[in-house]
């Protein structure tokens, strides 16, 4: 299972249910999830390795 978030682009960006969990979210107004993560501006969200989902 991924969650979206929002990247620095502000486009939605998929991010596995492991890293959302292990670094926390909040759940917005419009019911969206809402996490801070590492983002890398190339590369986009950046997750543990055994976080990767297939």
């Amino acid at each position: 299972m991924t969650l979206s978030a929002t990247g620095e682009d502000g486009h939605e960006v998929a991010v596995p249910v492991k890293t959302v969990l292990r670094h926390g979210w909040t759940v917005l107004a419009d019911g969206r999830i809402h996490a801070d993560l590492p983002y890398d501006p190339r590369l986009g969200p950046t997750t543990e390795p055994g976080d990767d989902e297939h």
